[in-house]
């Protein structure tokens, strides 16, 4: 049997957790479904909360928010120009 430093756990009970699902997009999802089903994993997890909190609250028509879009370095001859374009 392989050593097994005390207080490490038995078994399975460290496989308690939700389990992290295997998520591949088919065709093109709508970015909810994207954010829902792709961001699992920990940090992922907190970005897609973030997500769900930033259109939920903020995007609310109620709301009546600005969105500001400020950029700073050289965006264009990295080639980023047309993202921005197509916002």
């Amino acid at each position: 049997m392989p050593y097994r430093s005390p207080g490490a756990p038995k078994g399975k009970s460290f496989l308690k957790g939700k389990p992290i699902r295997y998520y591949r997009p088919k065709g093109s999802a709508a970015i909810r479904t994207l954010i829902d089903d792709g961001f699992q994993a920990f940090n992922a997890a907190r970005l897609g909360e973030a997500c769900r909190i930033y259109g939920d609250k903020m995007l609310a028509k109620q709301n009546n928010t600005t969105i500001a879009l400020t950029i700073a370095g050289a965006m264009t001859p990295a080639g980023l120009g047309g993202c921005v374009i197509e916002l």
